[in-house]
């Protein structure tokens, strides 16, 4: 009869509407202080600066990027910038020349692109394109939200806390922290949900945030006990054992900055 309850509960919560989870101002001085904070923080943008102009196939990189972000992206729609994967490639190159650059034209490039992913879409119960959306989201309000106002931070904030809720109280969601669901998709979303809680502290309610912190560690953990295993994944290959660790970094990274918490000794991911 519990499980039943806890069953009948968990329906309950994914076919309730979200609630804002009590919306705050997102003013300058808050947002100023928190942000960026997830693929680089503004400490470490002088070195990296320095880094992309010493030479070498980082500053041929960048520079390329550079060139997409203010000479070819202006000219594309937001669903062509975007593509197939919700900008999981423009996304964080927006934002990278915003801060770097310290450009206010990629900023409102980013912003553009945030909200329309925001204004268009739903969080629903595909996994995949949810993880997705939420990655671009998250990662678009950290990096390209300097200068935008209250309003336009409170909407998407709103909105990831959204898909926050859904990915946490949703039994769907749920099943993809185990076996035999346990695979790529949950990296989509888990690496997604453990930037968009990062990205959030101070700014949404602690509780939902530690859940959803508690739901990628579990995860994380497993993926990193069978996904990577010698004998094989559960019915995943070695492209979707690059397809997750590509998703899993950015998450590993941020985790880093924000906790101290490091997979970098973990002996079955340095095997990969």
């Amino acid at each position: 009869m519990r499980a039943f309850h806890a069953y009948l509960f968990a329906g309950l919560l994914a076919a309730y509407p979200a609630a804002s989870a009590h919306a705050q101002t997102i003013t300058d001085e808050l947002y100023n202080s928190h942000h960026p904070r997830l693929l680089i923080t503004p400490a470490e943008l002088p070195a990296l600066q320095q880094k992309l102009t010493d030479g070498g196939v980082d500053d041929a990189l960048y520079a390329g990027v550079r060139q997409t972000v203010t000479t070819s992206y202006p000219s594309m729609s937001p669903a062509a910038i975007l593509g197939a994967w919700y900008g999981d490639q423009s996304i964080p190159c927006i934002g990278l020349v915003a801060q770097l650059e310290n450009d206010a034209s990629a900023r409102a490039l980013g912003r553009v692109l945030t909200t329309y992913i925001a204004d268009n879409y739903e969080p629903d119960t595909d996994e995949a394109n949810s993880g997705m959306r939420l990655r671009a989201l998250a990662i678009g309000y950290d990096m390209c939200f300097g200068d935008a106002s209250e309003a336009e931070r409170g909407h998407v904030r709103d909105e990831i806390v959204r898909y926050i809720q859904k990915m946490v109280w949703t039994q769907g969601y749920q099943a993809f922290q185990y076996q035999p669901y346990l695979g790529n998709h949950s990296a989509m979303f888990g690496a997604a949900l453990g930037l968009a809680a990062i990205a959030l502290q101070g700014e949404a309610d602690a509780p939902l945030l530690d859940n959803a912190l508690a739901m990628v560690d579990r995860i994380v953990d497993n993926l990193l006990t069978y996904q990577f295993d010698p004998g094989g994944s559960y019915n995943e290959g070695a492209f979707y054992a690059a397809w997750t660790l590509k998703q899993l970094v950015y998450y590993f990274d941020a985790r880093h900055r924000y906790d101290g918490r490091t997979y970098t000794d973990n002996a079955r991911l340095r095997a990969v």
